[in-house]
């Protein structure tokens, strides 16, 4: 039973990967100087290393080196004697840079035109992604701006209200204070006038009083007086009555 696959689309395209290990002996090889294997492999290898292009192991590297070493020495680029090896002048031509580009049939240029329409279209909606929520973004802090600043509108109008509202309570506050001081103003001028009306009937009262107690005083002074008066008229009386007996007395004798 024959079954039928379906072939798989391929979105991308592998691009060509440079051949490092070729492009530093074409770098060491260039100098003009001659150079054994190991030597020529160390330098390879150190440079590969700050590169990092060191993949699979030094002696895999090792025996790359060698096949691409060997390769160089067939395209006469390289020139080998017992076993030592030295660049010729064309050397510089094996680097990857200087590597034609391959040939592409129509059918690969077409599915590579297609793909990297595919990726520019990618591109473009994620910008546009991008600018979408850049602009949502930018409307939701514009509305959060404009709720702040009425809410900061609306603290300032109740302050304001706050304040006038204040400023009518200290008002009604000082207006009774006023009224009650106006109140006992004629209180003050009532007693003022009152004072002297008050005094006059104290003094009338005063002399009516010192005339009625004086009168007493008096009394009681006659009275104290007329006993001792009494006293010496009563004593007086029988002395001149016994004196005038006694003169009777002797004139009858």
């Amino acid at each position: 039973m024959a079954t039928s696959t379906t072939p798989t689309r391929r979105t991308r395209f592998s691009r060509r990967i440079p051949d490092h290990v070729t492009d530093e002996l074409v770098n060491v090889l260039s100098i003009p100087k001659v150079y054994e294997f190991n030597e020529l492999f160390g330098l390879v290898y150190e440079n590969l290393k700050k590169r990092n292009a060191v993949s699979g192991g030094e002696e895999m590297l090792r025996l790359r080196a060698y096949e691409k070493l060997q390769n160089l020495v067939g395209r006469n680029l390289v020139e080998k004697v017992m076993k030592t090896y030295r660049g010729l002048a064309g050397i510089k031509s094996a680097a990857s840079v200087n590597q034609p580009k391959p040939m592409m049939s129509p059918i690969m240029a077409a599915a590579q035109a297609a793909v990297k329409a595919e990726e520019e279209a990618e591109a473009a909606a994620e910008r546009a992604a991008v600018k979408a929520a850049t602009a949502a973004t930018a409307a939701a802090a514009k509305a959060a701006a404009t709720e702040a600043a009425v809410v900061a509108k609306a603290t300032a109008v109740a302050a304001k209200a706050t304040a006038v509202a204040a400023k009518a309570t200290a008002v009604a506050a000082k207006a009774p204070a006023g009224a009650v001081k106006a109140k006992t103003a004629p209180a003050k001028t009532t007693a003022a006038e009152a004072k002297p009306a008050a005094k006059k009937p104290a003094a009338v009262k005063t002399k009516a009083e010192a005339s009625v107690e004086a009168q007493p005083s008096l009394a009681k002074a006659a009275s104290a007086k007329s006993p001792a008066k009494t006293t010496k008229v009563a004593t007086a009386k029988p002395a001149a009555k016994a004196k005038a007996a006694k003169s009777a007395v002797v004139g009858k004798s």
